[in-house]
């Protein structure tokens, strides 16, 4: 017989719940259930830094859900509460098509005129704003 702990069900719950919210848009949900995945609400610090164990991985999960999903919203808020502006992100925004998502990654410091090449180095690309 397999015993499965409450918290644990229920942390699970929680960072399934981020992800989901944060992939239609809820940014409601996303702002009430994202104080429980920090360690430290420092903004300061980037906000994988700042996340609890486990939660670094669903927190860039979901800003690249919102952002692939055009959720300017959320992807501002994710943004502004420290998440970092990485390539996966950029690609997410850029994918999906949204002008509003660029101006924001822009106003937070994008260089929109800067190449992008992959970890592996099979793919380089510039952005279309270049």
């Amino acid at each position: 017989m397999t015993v499965i702990f409450p918290a644990i069900v229920s942390d699970v719950k929680r960072l399934h719940a981020m992800e989901e919210a944060a992939a239609v848009g809820n940014l409601d949900a996303v702002e009430s259930i994202l104080p429980s995945l920090l360690l430290s609400h420092d903004p300061t610090v980037p906000l994988h830094e700042r996340a609890a164990p486990g939660a670094s991985t669903i927190l860039d999960r979901s800003i690249r859900g919102a952002a692939s999903h055009g959720h300017a919203d959320v992807t501002r808020f994710f943004i502004d509460q420290g998440a970092v502006i990485d390539d996966a992100l950029i690609c997410a925004v850029i994918n999906s098509g949204s002008i509003e998502q660029c101006e924001i990654l822009r106003s937070h410091g994008w260089d929109v005129n800067r190449s992008y090449i992959s970890a592996s180095g099979d793919w380089h690309f510039w952005t279309p704003l270049r």
